[in-house]
């Protein structure tokens, strides 16, 4: 998750097994995380220096970074 990625584009996340745990869609404003297993999507939203995550239970977060 740490390696850079283009508007559009996809990022699969897998466990230590190679098993797909959740799939990240990469927007313009929010990507989309899909959780494979537990059910439910979630979003962070870019504002800035400021990410924005609303998770499946509607809780929100903020995580500010340079």
């Amino acid at each position: 998750m740490g390696s850079a990625h283009s508007m559009g584009s996809t990022t699969v996340v897998t466990d230590k097994a190679g098993a797909q745990e959740a799939i990240i869609h990469h927007g313009v404003g929010h990507d989309t995380i899909e959780h494979l297993h537990q059910g439910g999507t979630e979003t962070v939203d870019h504002l800035g220096h400021t990410d924005v995550f609303h998770d499946v239970h509607g809780a929100v977060q903020t995580v500010s970074h340079i």
